[in-house]
């Protein structure tokens, strides 16, 4: 457990890196292949997690977590604000922002109601 609070900063220089690398192919329009970069990376992370057995493979699998969520969440935020109309952009990106936010926190309350009551 010594290892739990960086993997966060891990993460976040995943997220970092990933947003800086890949905000030009964005602008050049390379969402499909921005996507399933980010998916494949995704799920080799997620499934890594099965094997989780020392801490460094916990700060490596923040890591490429952070990669993959750092190039998705500006993927689909570009998409939601690209395909509206000008007049309608800012509706649209606080509409997108405020689902993340309600997103992450229904999640966070679902995955703690099924920790409590089915444990880890």
């Amino acid at each position: 457990m010594s290892f739990l609070p960086y993997f966060y900063i891990c993460l976040v220089i995943g997220m970092l890196l990933s947003k800086i690398s890949t905000q030009k192919m964005i602008d050049a329009g390379k969402h499909r292949v921005l996507l399933y970069i980010s998916l494949i990376i995704l799920v080799i992370t997620m499934t890594s997690y099965i094997f989780l057995t020392t801490g460094a493979h916990l700060l490596i699998a923040g890591f490429f977590f952070g990669i993959g969520y750092g190039i998705l969440q500006p993927l689909f935020q570009s998409f939601v604000t690209g395909t509206t109309p000008a007049p309608k952009r800012g509706v649209a990106n606080a509409t997108y922002l405020l689902s993340y936010d309600i997103g992450i926190g229904i999640g966070s309350l679902l995955m703690g109601c099924l920790q409590e009551s089915i444990g880890l």
